[in-house]
């Protein structure tokens, strides 16, 4: 059986240098599900985010059809509607990273730059590096906060029934995504969720914008300059 991917760490990106800013001072900004279900930019929206469905009149989608007990619901009134797993009740607030896996081979080399430049595009070219042996010190200091913590890899199906808060389409595959998922909201909230953890020992596990280079067979490869 071959060994799971050495991670070198995880990447945060960010839209705009003072998001950067924010971040370095300690604030940490978390948006919804609900928040990237109703957005409309290239790969930050994703209908289907944390649900099975999702529909909504304000986006001119219909209204679906459910059957109960043999009858038909009447949604005439309703402005929304969802289908979701049962551990996916509630939503979470999130905070999204990008999974940077050390590549073994020059064609690991060209599908993490090609996942990286789509990044780039969709979420801005600031970012930070949290070096994998900076992670149990980051989990403990966000642990510390007064906010509940679930956190992992998302894991990505083509199987439409298994959606939920860590476990989105294949087509986001190309996101490496880890997250952070923060207590527990409405599934129509749309406030984000911005708190505060020490910015002096956040400095000293996080590092600004490093240059990331791999080695592959003696020759080095420039990931993000």
């Amino acid at each position: 059986m071959k060994e799971p991917p050495a991670i070198a760490g995880l990447l945060k990106f960010f839209s705009r240098p003072e998001y950067l800013d924010d971040f370095l001072q300690g604030k940490l900004f978390c948006n919804t599900p609900h928040y990237y279900r109703n957005c409309y930019e290239q790969g930050i929206s994703d209908r289907f985010e944390a649900c099975i469905g999702y529909f909504s009149r304000s986006l001119d989608q219909r209204m679906p059809t459910i059957i109960m007990d043999g009858k038909k619901l009447d949604l005439s009134r309703a402005t929304e509607a969802f289908t979701f797993l049962d551990q996916d009740y509630y939503d979470s607030w999130l905070s999204c990273w990008f999974i940077l896996e050390v590549p073994e081979s020059e064609l690991e080399i060209i599908s993490l730059k090609r996942d990286l430049q789509r990044i780039l595009q969709e979420f801005g070219d600031d970012y930070v590096l949290l070096p994998s042996e900076s992670f149990i010190p980051f989990h403990s200091l966000l642990s510390k906060t007064e906010h509940r913590m679930e956190n992992g890899p998302v894991k990505y199906t083509d199987d439409d029934l298994t959606r939920g808060m860590f476990k989105k389409r294949s087509d986001f595959s190309y996101q490496r995504e880890y997250r952070f998922a923060f207590d527990r909201c409405d599934k129509s909230e749309l406030k984000p969720l911005c708190f505060k953890v020490d910015a002096n020992q956040l400095s000293e596990l996080v590092i600004k914008q490093p240059k990331i280079k791999f080695n592959i067979n003696g020759e080095l490869h420039d990931i993000l300059v």
